[in-house]
């Protein structure tokens, strides 16, 4: 499809720093990671945010996770929320057309905001009551970060499990 990434909302330059971003995020070593779990949130949350316009289709959410190596992204709209790999299973479970579907129709209104100073307890606590895997980090009304359940698995000595 040509311009395809124009359809995202993110150029070239931008995808290829998402990825890179990401992939210097996962590659964290667990000595950098804080043991503490009452840290702040903006200790684990990834600053690198991929975003998707209001107008963009289930599909354009999907591309952009794929091309960023991420498993949620923001969608610009009144209020921004996340679209996770986990809320396009339904539609495409009940065959929408993940071509025409808006990925701002699928957002899930229960899921957490938090500002960065919220301790990872807090935030962690929330997003299992509410039962989800992310949560948006705001600060000023604007979104600064999102932190998964990914991020808080951090916080286990993995090396102690060997």
């Amino acid at each position: 499809m040509p311009g395809g990434r124009a359809l995202l909302g993110l150029s070239r330059k931008r995808a290829e720093s998402a990825r890179v971003v990401c992939e210097d995020r996962h590659a964290r070593r667990l000595e950098e990671v804080p043991k503490m779990p009452n840290s702040p949130v903006e200790a684990l949350m990834s600053p690198a945010i991929v975003r998707v316009a209001r107008d963009a289709t289930l599909r354009d959410a999907a591309r952009a996770m794929s091309e960023a190596g991420i498993g949620s992204v923001v969608v610009e709209a009144d209020q921004d929320g996340l679209v996770t790999e986990r809320d396009l299973l339904r539609p495409i479970a009940d065959g929408i057309d993940v071509d025409e579907a808006k990925a701002v129709d699928y957002l899930v209104m229960s899921r957490p905001t938090v500002p960065p100073d919220t301790p990872l307890t807090d935030a962690a606590r929330q997003m299992v009551e509410r039962g989800v895997r992310h949560c948006l980090v705001a600060k000023d009304g604007e979104t600064v970060g999102v932190l998964s359940m990914r991020d808080i698995v951090r916080l286990l000595d993995i090396e102690d499990a060997d």
